[in-house]
């Protein structure tokens, strides 16, 4: 199956069903309830009135409330509404096994041992695989036309190339017993299961343009043809993924995929090639005036004078506006020729049938998992075990534990009640209905449909939080403020002082007041920062950029940084108490150290007790001696903020006798 996914129960039924589980346990609101069917059979009407033949995939339609239901040992389609006494009728197939022309209507379509079935919402139609017929067909909902999208049109076994390699007419496309079948981002995603891999196949869409593949074009995403055995990896590399026996697959509304195969374990597949924004791994790439401390509380802004990089005054917010990018000087990655995937075993051992649940995903075991459901917020899997008559639950966060939703391990049966009290035969397809609540659950040994209630919940997106621009959006227009600081060579910045005080106790002494002694600057709301250091004249006591930056972090919690501005910085977190800031300028001058600014970071280091970052500079310079002479890192003029820096070159000599050379 794979419609979009639904939701999925709470933490609090986590250890539900686990080991040593007794019958009566529960994981939640998994009541199961008889929907239709009963005695083998294909008999259209309501309920019980109903009857299957080897029900084995299913996906429902989350706007009607329709369920489509593959049934395999009648080469149909059945169609039943959910919402009206569960009434069914056959919508495509004759009953027996064939393969009729494209464009037959509904029941005069012959399909050959349907197995999986998907919705593929944006163009009306349901897409279906033909195990038998080697073949991926569509029916469209309105008219139940049924077309090929691809595969033999003789029903003919093959495969795809094995390097990738796109076979752009659907006629030529080769499958070799396609199962499992889902849709995301206008491609099919199929289970070949006799050739061990997954492929891909383009769908029609609406405003395609003409250079687009046409639909049915498919090429290979995981797996080594031939190959049946069980590894995760990374595609494209000398020891690729395989998915021996691919059985069913599933994605969620991110572009996660869940596999279950014949070897009895589940694989997690995830592009990692940069397509996907969103993606976990993806969030990392380079980006101008940017690294990958933000969450932590600072942005690198890079020097002004380097091209395509923002200077010291683009500001925290927009210095991390940049995503994508390449920093200055690197290369633009070139586009992949083919997409790159990475698979993961997430539950399940190889080869060991079994029911054993477990806190971690693979020490438990399954008896052949069959079709998925995966929760729209990808927390939850749903997975129907045929070989111990279960439904099982796998958490999708931590490490994957594993855990019974309804049904009882051994025991084949359709009694209704929750969770294990009741029991479930040969559980194979299943679909979330988001909407009303419920996973529906294809008995295969019992020719039933049934549902199980869960707690279902849409994907809710959460915009990002505006906090950091609207506050830095207050600061920079000067609305409402109420204090000024005045800086070193005539420039002002007008502030909050509430923010102020609340961020920086040397500020809120100033403004505030401390044991109730009212300073000048809180009764003027005026700080004097524009004069020169008592011990050079002409230079500024308070660096403005400094001090600019540091303001803009009591509004942001985003540092801007550069290699001309960090050694005022933590002079200014020095004077002011500002921990924080100085570990940042701290942690940011290790990763930042080079042979130009080597004995700049060792000067201010000594100069403010980073002892720790002063050896690490001092060792830099000794190893790296040449390089930092080279461009003349050793020079005095360097350091002019240092009140020695003669004895600083002196510790550097007497640690390494040949840096004097």
């Amino acid at each position: 199956m794979a419609a979009a996914p639904a939701g999925a129960a709470a933490a609090a039924g986590e250890a539900a069903g686990g080991a040593g589980a007794k019958p009566g346990a529960t994981f939640e609101e998994a009541v199961v309830t008889m929907l239709a069917g009963g005695a083998a059979g294909s008999i259209d009407g309501a309920g019980a009135a109903a009857s299957f033949k080897d029900v084995t995939d299913m996906v429902s339609d989350p706007v009607t409330h329709k369920l489509y239901v593959v049934e395999t040992g009648m080469h149909s389609i059945r169609e039943m509404d959910t919402l009206h006494a569960c009434s069914v009728t056959r919508m495509a197939g004759t009953g027996s096994a064939g393969i009729t022309d494209d464009g037959t209507i509904g029941t005069a379509a012959a399909l050959h041992t349907p197995i999986g079935i998907a919705l593929d919402a944006p163009s009306d139609r349901l897409l279906v695989t033909e195990q038998a017929g080697h073949r991926i067909a569509a029916v469209n909902l309105t008219t139940r036309a049924v077309t090929r999208i691809c595969g033999s049109r003789a029903g003919q076994a093959g495969c795809v190339p094995a390097d990738g390699a796109v076979v752009g007419v659907g006629d030529e496309v080769r499958l070799n017993q396609p199962t499992g079948i889902c849709v995301y981002d206008g491609y099919a995603y199929v289970c070949d299961s006799a050739n061990h891999v997954i492929v891909r196949t383009k769908l029609k869409r609406e405003g395609d343009l003409a250079h687009d593949p046409d639909e049915g074009a498919t090429s290979l995403v995981a797996g080594v043809p031939g190959n049946a055995n069980s590894r995760g990896g990374l595609t494209g590399t000398d020891e690729p993924p395989l998915v021996g026996h691919p059985r069913f697959i599933c994605v969620d509304s991110s572009g996660v995929f869940y596999i279950t195969t014949g070897n009895h374990v589940i694989f997690k597949m995830e592009r990692v090639d940069g397509r996907r924004a969103d993606h976990a791994d993806d969030a990392g790439s380079a980006r101008v005036g940017a690294c990958d401390d933000e969450d932590d509380g600072f942005v690198v802004v890079l020097p002004s004078d380097v091209d395509g990089a923002a200077g010291p005054a683009a500001g925290g917010a927009a210095a991390a506006a940049g995503a994508d990018e390449p920093l200055p000087g690197e290369p633009v990655p070139a586009a992949p020729e083919r997409p790159q995937w990475r698979l993961t075993i997430i539950a399940g051992q190889h080869g060991v049938a079994g029911h054993a649940n477990h806190a971690v995903g693979v020490l438990a075991t399954f008896n052949q998992p069959q079709a998925p459901s995966v929760s729209p917020d990808g927390r939850e899997l749903f997975v129907a075990c045929a070989g111990s008559h279960e439904v099982r639950r796998v958490a999708l966060r931590g490490t994957y534990a594993v855990s019974v939703l309804a049904g009882r391990a051994g025991s084949a049966g359709y009694d209704e009640g929750a969770g294990t009290v009741a029991t479930l035969n040969t559980p194979t397809g299943t679909s979330l209905d988001v909407n009303s609540g419920r996973l529906f659950v294809g008995l295969r040994g019992a020719h039933r449909v049934c549902a199980i209630t869960v707690r279902c919940a849409e994907r809710v997106l959460v915009p990002p939080s505006s906090f950091r621009a609207n506050l830095l959006r207050l600061l920079e227009d000067g609305t409402d403020a109420d204090v000024t600081l005045r800086l070193h060579g005539g420039g002002t910045i007008k502030a909050h002082r509430l923010i102020l005080a609340a961020q920086c106790p040397q500020l809120s002494a100033m403004l505030a007041g401390r044991g109730g002694a009212e300073m000048a600057e809180a009764r003027s709301g005026v700080i004097d920062l524009s004069h020169d250091d008592d011990a050079r004249a002409g230079v500024a006591a308070y660096d403005p950029r400094a001090v600019t930056s540091i303001v803009r972090w009591c509004y942001t919690d985003v540092l801007e940084l550069a290699v001309d501005t960090v050694v005022p910085l933590i002079r200014l977190a020095d004077a002011w108490d500002l921990p924080r800031v100085r570990g940042l300028c701290d942690r940011w001058m290790r990763r930042h150290v080079a042979p130009d600014n080597a004995f700049v970071l060792f000067a201010a280091s000594r100069l403010y007790g980073c002892d720790g970052l002063a050896i690490a500079a001092r060792d830099f310079i000794c190893i790296n001696s040449k390089a930092v002479r080279t461009v003349g890192g050793l020079r005095l003029s360097v350091v002019p903020f240092h009140p020695d820096p003669a004895s600083l070159l002196e510790e550097i000599f007497e640690h390494m006798p040949t840096a004097r050379l």
